[in-house]
């Protein structure tokens, strides 16, 4: 068997390679995610189904919930441009 350290190392660093840009095109396709604008108004319902005792399918529903996004507050830190001497 003929073994090259060599040989070995340029298909790690090829494999290697091709991994890292595998994840950079993949991360770069990723949809980015903001916050909704204050003032947004987000609904949730939860639904459950289940069997009763007389093995009748049930659905049941809560109420809808809705929740406004509210606006925070927003600060830029900027550091001094004077100095004490």
């Amino acid at each position: 068997m003929n073994f090259s350290w060599v040989s070995l190392k340029r298909r790690l660093s090829g494999a290697i390679g091709t991994l890292a840009l595998a994840a950079a095109a993949f991360t770069a396709a990723s949809p980015a995610y903001a916050a909704p604008a204050a003032g947004t108004a987000i609904g949730n319902q939860a639904s459950a189904t289940y069997t009763d005792a007389s093995n009748t399918p049930r659905t049941v529903t809560s109420n809808v919930v809705t929740a406004i996004v509210q606006q925070v507050a927003s600060l830029t830190l900027a550091q001094s441009a004077s100095r004490t001497v």
